[in-house]
């Protein structure tokens, strides 16, 4: 069983709920639990497709504009879904990779010429480096308020699994 605790930032947990969506997203995390790893991805893009449509892998155009495809900027989503338009980013290794998955979706919200992207999802196991806590104090920080500041709707998940 996975037990998940959850911290919402500009109306991320509202936005989800509008979408009717959060039950989907607060099963993720089992989802990932029970196929940890690049090993298991096959299994958990078709688990992740069969509860609601949600997309693996789906690249990001940061830009510029002005370059060809192979010298922009185009990193991926772990799990995108389009009707919705929620980012989903599983994070298990740093924090700086959790911050950098903020910023690269906040980016993408704000840019045109990329997916449309409304809430910004962020999940991670409650053993490893980056957490919940940490997330939480620096998204009500100054890094995230002032000098890089994250305006679209954020819901955080950290989860066991027991």
């Amino acid at each position: 069983m996975v037990e998940i605790e959850a911290y919402s930032r500009n109306g991320g947990e509202k936005q989800l709920r509008e979408k009717d969506v959060l039950e989907e997203v607060l099963e993720i995390p089992a989802i990932w639990a029970a196929n940890a790893g690049q090993r298991n991805y096959s299994e958990r893009s078709d688990a992740l497709d069969e509860l609601g449509g949600w997309e693996t892998q789906v690249q990001v155009d940061l830009g510029p504009e002005h370059r060809d495809h192979h010298e922009r900027l185009t990193p991926f989503l772990d799990a995108y879904h389009r009707k919705h338009r929620v980012a989903i980013e599983h994070e298990k290794k740093e924090q700086m990779r959790a911050r950098w998955h903020l910023m690269k979706i906040q980016a993408a919200h704000e840019r045109e010429e990329t997916l449309d992207i409304d809430v910004a999802v962020l999940i991670f196991p409650a053993d490893q480096d980056p957490s919940l806590r940490r997330t939480r104090r620096e998204l009500e920080g100054p890094f995230f308020t002032k000098h890089f500041p994250i305006h679209i709707p954020v819901y955080a998940i950290e989860y066991t699994n027991e």
